[in-house]
């Protein structure tokens, strides 16, 4: 793809052209995962960090300030997240023992779960988030 139709879509992105972020996803998800996967070394760790890298690109669209560069600036993006994997210390891993002896109750305030409308922004990370599934990465 051109420079040009990137920069046309990334502008229709930052307009919220849901459509426009999601071909800018299929131009350049590819990339970043092999990036992500030859950094990282994981196929599941690889694609938590593409997840990552667009959510936190389409929520930081709007500071993009040469859009004909998004290819480069989301692999940025990329490795910046899969430098962070390295940093963060080794989660502990629970059993199923463990997670049973966890209560449901207090961890999400019920308010909070129940009846609570998304804004805009939330909406759209959400609907990339289950389409970075649908496409494969």
């Amino acid at each position: 793809m051109k420079k040009e139709e990137i920069k046309a879509l990334v502008l229709q992105a930052k307009e919220g052209n849901r459509e426009a972020f999601g071909r800018l996803y299929e131009e350049v998800g590819r990339s970043v995962y092999f990036n992500c996967l030859k950094l990282i070394g994981s196929a599941q760790e690889a694609q938590d960090a593409v997840q990552d890298t667009f959510m936190t690109a389409l929520l930081k669209l709007g500071e993009l300030r040469e859009p004909e560069n998004f290819s480069a600036w989301v692999n940025r993006i990329a490795i910046n997240k899969c430098r962070a994997y390295f940093r963060k210390p080794a989660a502990e891993e629970l059993t199923d023992e463990a997670l049973e002896v966890i209560p449901d109750e207090g961890l999400i305030p019920e308010e909070y779960a129940a009846d609570r409308t998304l804004t805009g922004t939330e909406t759209a990370v959400h609907e990339v988030a289950h389409g970075l599934d649908k496409v494969g990465r």
